[in-house]
């Protein structure tokens, strides 16, 4: 069996749809003859677990683990804010403002300026120890990475300089196209997009989770060359539906699973459902609007300036297997897209859970790579969260479906377009990715 050196950041017990990426490729690349062998960070304190996921790796796959100084915790505590959660540079805000504070502007133009490409770059010259010696002793044939945190690129790039050996990079968001990018000072800026082109340019294969991203780097960078692309998207794994007993109400329950922040939070809908009940009481009793995951202590606050605390219940962060099991009992799934420009590009892995279970979907945006792939798989109702009336409308009429026990939908899910994302399929188009590097 041919060996790949799995180089990603997060890996079980790190949660989230990062580490879904991972833990799925690594669990079904065996069945396509290839060992992986993971490089991961090792971190005291991630923002986000679950130890529930560690059932998912096969009990032959060895896992390496180096040192990780997190500099965006070092950041956070001269910055005091003490948010030790937000390390994810994808979840804090890329526009993030200043208070006004000298203090505060000399944190962020430090963080700005020198965290390149990101702050998990302490990791950098452990990773390359620990994965140079893998690649030796467990007689590696192919180098894999995934990205963000972006210095995994870096990782890559310089162990295939090191050895040789064929380097396929992985793209789960882009790199400098970001719509969380930092607004760095122009010499950081030019120093960061020249890793950029440079690991572009060096990678023997370029994957992304959509043509978009692969797209904007193209756009930007001139690189990489189409010939070397590939698009992998997210998807779904059959087996973790395995056993879910669907969580059933007698109301009508909407679900959100995931992050809500300042750039993404269901205020459109609480707004709209709390209109619905002001013209209709009795519809209040019949709605149950349940929120899986992080809120932001912003978006807590604005829900309750509002006084819509009483329209939904917070259950905060559930093991992937609990989450299923609300996402599969759900009359309605919500899925949010990150209030930025140039957010079409954006599908969280969440989607393809929700296609999964075949239950409607609604999407508080009406363009972008989430919406048309809910469109072509007849999977629910894509709504412009500018539209109030609009998205009135559309839970009243399924209310009213709901309670007359009809389909929400015209006609039923589009399984040929979902069967699209199952992961084990995916996977198997990994396999032949490390095979054609080889030849």
């Amino acid at each position: 069996m041919k060996k790949v050196l799995f180089i990603s950041y997060y890996f079980p017990p790190a949660g989230g749809s990062a580490v879904q990426r991972a833990l799925k490729f690594v669990k079904y690349l065996p069945k396509s003859n290839w060992q992986p062998v993971v490089l991961t960070a090792r971190e005291s304190d991630h923002a986000l677990t679950d130890d529930t996921l560690y059932t998912d790796i096969p009990e032959n796959v060895k896992i390496i683990r180096s040192a990780a100084p997190d500099l965006y915790r070092q950041y956070t505590r001269f910055n005091r804010s003490g948010d030790t959660a937000a390390s994810d540079l994808s979840a804090i805000a890329a526009h993030e403002k200043s208070d006004g504070s000298f203090i505060k502007n000399l944190g962020l133009w430090i963080r700005n300026a020198f965290f390149i490409p990101d702050a998990r770059v302490g990791w950098l010259p452990f990773a390359l120890i620990k994965g140079f010696k893998a690649i030796r002793a467990e007689h590696i044939d192919v180098i894999f990475t995934t990205s963000p945190p972006f210095t995994t690129a870096l990782v890559g790039l310089l162990l295939k300089k090191m050895t040789g050996l064929p380097w396929v990079s992985d793209y789960r968001d882009p790199w400098t196209q970001a719509y969380y990018y930092f607004k760095r000072p122009f010499f950081s800026a030019g120093w960061e997009e020249c890793l950029e082109r440079i690991c572009l340019r060096h990678a023997d294969r370029i994957i992304s989770i959509n043509q978009y991203i692969l797209d904007d780097m193209r756009n930007k960078t001139g690189s990489p060359d189409p010939a070397r692309c590939a698009v992998l998207p997210n998807g779904f794994d059959p087996e973790d539906f395995r056993g879910i007993q669907p969580y059933k109400s007698k109301k009508f329950t909407l679900v959100y699973t995931g992050t809500q922040n300042s750039k993404m939070h269901s205020a459109p809908l609480l707004e709209a459902v709390n209109n619905l009940t002001r013209t209709n009481p009795s519809l209040g009793r019949k709605i149950e609007i349940l929120f899986i995951g992080r809120i932001s202590d912003d978006v807590l606050a604005l829900y309750r300036k509002k006084k819509w605390n009483m329209l939904y219940e917070h259950l905060g962060q559930l093991p992937h297997s609990r989450a299923l099991s609300y996402s599969a009992g759900a009359n309605m799934l919500i899925l949010l897209i990150p209030d930025y420009p140039d957010n079409r590009l954006i599908m969280t892995g969440k989607l393809f859970e929700y296609l999964n279970t075949g239950n409607p979907i609604l999407c508080l945006t009406n363009q972008g790579i989430a919406a048309d792939i809910i469109s072509e798989a007849n999977a629910g109702f894509c709504i412009n969260p500018a539209e109030p009336h609009a998205l009135m409308d559309v839970l009243a009429d399924c209310l009213r479906k709901w309670s007359k026990n009809r389909p929400l939908l015209k006609g039923s899910h589009k399984k040929d377009v979902i069967a699209r994302y199952n992961r084990q399929k995916i996977t198997k188009y990994l396999a032949r990715i490390f095979d054609r590097v080889l030849e």
